[in-house]
Parts: structure tokens; sequence; C-alpha cells
């Protein structure tokens, strides 16, 4: 704020009185624009398109916005009770140990890709950016930002399957060209 205590006349009451009132309006300014600025970000958390959620250093969700909780299919009521490594698909456990370790080791990892089993049962693939919260030297959580990518990733598995019907279908027609019926 910068206020001094050096400029205040402790003698003179109406001086003080003034001052004091000028000093809390001051505060009550700032208190505003802090108020403000919490909105904004608060804001801007609660609606982003991506999931965000700060998680304790066991795997337990602290915070998060609504899309981390949707993607999740978890409510906000029952997040604090679920570990999110037990949503991680059996098959990729392997895969997302290596990348937690990373986030031990080097501090952060960036685009995890890997499938979770919602709290509904249905299966999503996700990419994953993290950073550590390190206090004193030591691992307190981590701040996720999560993305839901099932749509590209079966997208992706449709185009294979289609290139490699597609790749039958030469073999076979080349065959065929090649041994013509007797």
């Amino acid at each position: 704020m910068g206020v001094s205590t050096e400029a205040l006349d402790f003698d003179n009451a109406d001086a003080l009185g003034y001052q004091t009132k000028a000093l809390l309006l001051r505060f009550a300014e700032y208190k505003q624009q802090i108020l403000e600025s919490k909105e904004r970000y608060q804001d801007l958390f609660m609606n982003m398109n991506d999931g965000v959620a700060i998680l304790s250093e066991k795997g337990v969700v602290k915070e998060a916005n609504d899309t981390f909780l949707q993607i999740l299919g978890v409510g906000r009521e029952e997040m604090t009770s679920y570990s999110l490594g037990r949503l991680v698909h059996p098959d990729d456990r392997e895969h997302s140990n290596s990348y937690l370790q990373k986030l031990l080791t080097e501090g952060f990892y960036k685009n995890y890709v890997g499938r979770i089993i919602r709290g509904d049962g249905e299966i999503r693939y996700l990419e994953v950016n993290s950073t550590a919260i390190v206090e004193n030297g030591e691992f307190k959580g981590s701040r996720d930002i999560i993305r839901d990518i099932t749509h590209r990733k079966l997208a992706e598995q449709a185009l294979e399957e289609a290139r490699n019907a597609e790749k039958q279908f030469l073999s076979t027609m080349s065959h065929e060209i090649r041994t013509p019926l007797s």
C-alpha cells in the first residue's frame, strides 16, 4: 500500500481523524480491487474448456473447475473422496505411473495420453499436463490440466481401420489380377 506512519500527526486529533478516514478509504478501494480480481480469476477458472484442478500429494482433488469434474464423471460433493489413481484404466496404469514418477523427479510432465474409467463407467481418453506443488522441498500435490480427447482418438482409430481395410482390399485385388479365374 505504501502508507507510512511517519506522515501521521498523532498530536492533532482532527488531522489524525482525517488521515485515518483517508487510510480506511484507501483500504476499502484496495479490498474492492482484490475482490474484483478474485471474481475475474474465479470466472476464468470455472469456465475454461479444459479441466483444471489442484490435487493433494495422494492424488485427491482439492479444488477443481466444473469441466474437470464433468470430464471425470465425478460430482463436486464426492471429489474430495476420489483418488484419481483409481480412475486410470488398468491397461494404462504402468504408463500413468511412469508420468507420476516424472512429476516427482522433474517437477512436471506434458502431454500424457491415457484412458480413464469415469465415475459412470464410461471410458474416455485424456491428455494431461501437470506441474508439481513443492513446499520447503517436499511434494505437496500438483496442478493439473486435462483435456478430453476421446473423439480425436476414436477418429484416429477409425482412420487406421479404414487404412487397414484399404490395404487388405488392394492386396486381395492385386492377387486376383495376378491369378485370373481359370
